[in-house]
């Protein structure tokens, strides 16, 4: 439960730092702790519906992190290898 716990929580701060900061309406700091609450709530739901329907949820995980260790090794070594790193030049890493 509490890795569960954590991938959400860790979804929602993420959701709301990186993707609600870059919408038009300007969310201060102050409001961040809410915004990422909210946010946490989709991702709940998308987790409960996930794991209603597939058994083997441990098994889910690690297939997870393996794949975003796959995904983030890539950038991880292309940043040392290029001259003037840029998110970029991560994205096209990540796509490429």
């Amino acid at each position: 439960m509490s890795t569960a716990d954590g991938a959400i929580l860790a979804l929602g701060t993420v959701g709301a730092h990186n993707l609600a900061r870059k919408f038009p309406c300007h969310i201060s700091d102050k409001n961040l702790l809410y915004v990422a609450r909210l946010t946490a709530i989709p991702f709940t739901l998308a987790s409960c519906l996930v794991a209603s329907f597939y058994g083997a949820t441990g098994y889910l995980l690690i297939v997870a992190f393996d794949i975003m260790l796959a995904g983030c090794v890539v950038p991880l070594f292309a940043m040392f290898y290029m001259p003037k790193p840029s998110p970029n030049a991560a994205l096209a890493a990540v796509l490429g």
